[in-house]
């Protein structure tokens, strides 16, 4: 018998044999949420503009681009018969809008909580699923009533989903803590899928340190019900991060000390996971599929996956690499352990290791990294969805050039297994799969080679590239933008490195993760709202903008180089762009109201720091003996835990217990309920 980590024997009590359920009847129709989603005829696609507030309207086929206003910061769309449910990020709902020939009708909405993002449908249109993000939930909604039926509470800000095609399993990923979460929708219940820690060597002398998972988009299951495909990234978060800049220089233009953030740190992987008939995980042959690649000219891509998607075959999956404007297709079933090459490390330092007995297909120990013959397509820049209105001819949606192109699936599953026919029996590596260049070392005279890496040059390409969209941000906004997500850009980060500003800044927010610096753990800070209103920046206040400080950290921590002026302002322009949290906690809530007095109360003395339009009065404070930092504004603060310079308190009512000793404020007089008050006005700022 197969052993499952965290499912009971009660749970194994309620599944059922395979049935013809499993599998869809329309294989085209998409498991998993996403920013498009098609007509009910197939004809057109509808993408959600969050910058827009709109829904758009493009034909398959080509032809006139239609817009629909929808609401504030729509994240997702799903199709439920001839309704589509929209989720609006900046407006607590979800938009029920109605197909009437070539218009949509908004039709009502939906109150379900703070900042709802992903969305997916069953097939047939019975059950909408939604996530809350801030508020920690999944609402399942009646496809036809619109009502509220069910809910589950999901830990670290769950955003993404997947719909197994019995529609018995649904599966939820979460932006914070790497939590992938099942739930059976037949018996209620809800389980955690533990992903496993990789134990490879990511430092150059072959030691092993502790890394963090996370995920990082839009999730599917295949159409015959075999598979749960979703996008992350394995991060080396804690062995020392070398900070490779001198604040004392002021604006001179620091540069790699030992690499920063040096190949090897940041590692996107497709979670895929085998599902029995019900949708019920297989965890024990869970795998980390590693998509990292060399185009036929030696450039990297590499970068986090955005989302994943699978052919209506249930053949291919198909990730979309956000940063460097590409997406990466690999075959989703392995019959020979030759295709399937593990290893204790990776980039240089990787050395293979033997299958594992025992595990089917030959996809080695629970664990590893798995490697896959990879097919990378060179698509627009910022790609974040594909979608199979048409079987044969994919359509890919990249939110930084607003376009949409087509993918060829056959010709990818022909090179695919062409692949596969040469490297079957010899015992090699599969092919597509890179070697991450290293950061450059600092060279003599000028501080740094001047190695710049060749700009990729793609042997597939996408076609029928469609402009679908306006741009609404200005020319210097748009310009940051590109540079924020980009992994393949010389003047932003190091070759192979694969990392962006977005990497750890996800979704111009935060990672959830506390990094070893030289100068000590330091927390990823959110970038939500307008980060220059709080300016001087970073924890210590030593950088007196946000230009500043990207240059800083571009070319002192992530290897770029060659960043000028102009390019640091556009950083910091499009980061101003960023809309601030909805809060979870309404300002009119009766416990607010209550925390709003304990907070501003002096024997408390939270007000006496945190103060101002931005509740930060900008000044240094030794912390809890651990340096200097500045007053950290509390705007949003809500979704930008962990919480302390250092992360140590993983929660606000952890932040208010440790201020107990009166280091920072004074809450030792608090009792339990004031305490939950105080957290409750926090969840409003």
């Amino acid at each position: 018998m197969r052993f499952r980590p965290l499912l009971t024997a009660f749970f194994a009590s309620m599944i059922t044999a395979c049935s013809g359920g499993s599998q869809l009847s329309d294989t085209r129709f998409p498991t998993g949420s996403q920013i498009m989603a098609t007509s009910s005829d197939y004809q057109a696609l509808y993408v959600a503009h969050a910058d827009h507030g709109t829904i758009g309207r493009a034909p398959v086929a080509g032809g006139a681009i239609k817009s629909f206003d929808v609401g504030k910061r729509p994240n997702r769309v799903a199709r439920a018969g001839n309704k589509l449910f929209v989720t609006l990020g900046g407006e607590r709902k979800v938009a029920v809008m109605e197909e009437r020939g070539e218009e949509l009708v908004q039709i009502g909405s939906i109150d379900v909580g703070a900042e709802p993002y992903g969305v997916v449908a069953s097939d047939d249109g019975a059950r909408v699923y939604v996530t809350v993000s801030l508020d920690n939930r999944v609402v399942e909604i009646d496809g036809s009533s619109n009502e509220i039926l069910r809910s589950w509470s999901i830990a670290g800000q769950p955003r993404w989903l997947a719909l197994h095609p019995s529609g018995e399993s649904l599966y939820v990923g979460s932006a914070m803590e790497g939590r992938l979460t099942w739930i059976n929708l037949t018996a209620n219940q809800v389980s955690e899928i533990a992903l496993p820690i990789p134990q490879n060597s990511f430092l150059p002398d072959g030691s092993v340190v502790p890394v963090s998972r996370r995920l990082t988009g839009d999730m599917a299951v295949s159409a015959n019900g075999g598979y749960l495909a979703a996008p992350g990234i394995v991060v080396n978060n804690n062995d020392v991060v070398p900070d490779g800049d001198d604040p004392s220089k002021g604006d001179e233009v620091p540069f790699p000390q030992g690499g920063g953030y040096d190949s090897g740190r940041f590692n996107p992987v497709v979670v895929v996971v085998d599902l029995e008939g019900d949708g019920q995980p297989v965890v024990d042959t869970l795998e980390l599929v590693r998509v990292t690649a060399n185009t036929p000219n030696g450039a990297s891509i590499v970068g986090y996956p955005s989302s994943v998607s699978i052919d209506p075959s249930s053949e291919v999956a198909i990730a979309t690499i956000e940063g460097a404007g590409a997406a990466v297709a690999f075959e989703l079933h392995v019959d020979r352990p030759d295709q399937g090459v593990f290893s204790k490390g990776v980039g240089n330092a990787a050395e293979d290791i033997a299958i594992a007995p025992g595990i089917p297909d030959g996809r080695g120990s629970f664990g590893s990294f798995s490697f896959r013959n990879l097919q990378v397509i060179g698509v627009p820049v910022g790609p974040r969805s594909v979608l199979f209105a048409d079987a044969a001819k994919p359509t890919v949606y990249s939110f930084i050039d607003r376009m949409t192109a087509k993918i060829d699936i056959n010709e990818i599953k022909s090179r695919l297994a062409a692949q596969r026919e040469a490297s079957e029996g010899n015992g090699d590596a599969p092919i597509g799969f890179g070697e991450a260049r290293a950061a450059p070392e600092p060279g003599p005279g000028i501080g740094i080679d001047p190695f710049v890496p060749p700009s990729p040059e793609f042997d597939l390409v996408a076609s029928d590239r469609v402009e679908i969209v306006d741009e609404v941000l200005t020319d210097i906004e748009a310009k940051g933008r590109r540079l924020f997500f980009a992994t393949n850009e010389s003047k932003m980060s190091s070759a192979g490195s694969g990392v962006s500003c977005a990497t750890c800044h996800f979704d111009g927010r935060n990672d959830g993760l506390s990094w070893n610096f030289a100068r000590g753990l330091r927390q990823t800070p959110s970038l939500a709202g307008k980060v220059s209103l709080n300016a001087p920046v970073r924890w210590e206040g030593d950088s007196p903008t946000v230009a500043h400080d990207a240059k800083r950290t571009s070319q002192g921590l992530m290897g770029g180089v060659g960043m000028q002026d102009d390019d640091a302002q556009a950083i910091e322009a499009f980061i101003d762009t960023n809309p601030e949290i909805n809060a979870p906690v309404l300002m009119t809530d009766a416990a607010a109201l209550r925390g709003r007095v304990i907070f501003e109360r002096p024997d408390v003395a939270c007000a006496s720091c945190h103060n101002g339009p931005r509740f930060t009065d900008k000044q240094k404070y030794m912390m809890k003996g651990l340096g200097t930092v500045q007053t950290r504004s509390l705007v949003g603060i809500a979704a930008s835990g962990p919480y302390l310079h250092d992360g140590r308190a993983q929660t606000l009512l952890d932040v208010i217990k440790q201020s107990r000793d009166g280091s920072m404020g004074n809450t030792g007089m608090l009792s339990n309920a004031e305490m939950d008050d105080l957290v409750a006005y926090l969840k409003s700022i």
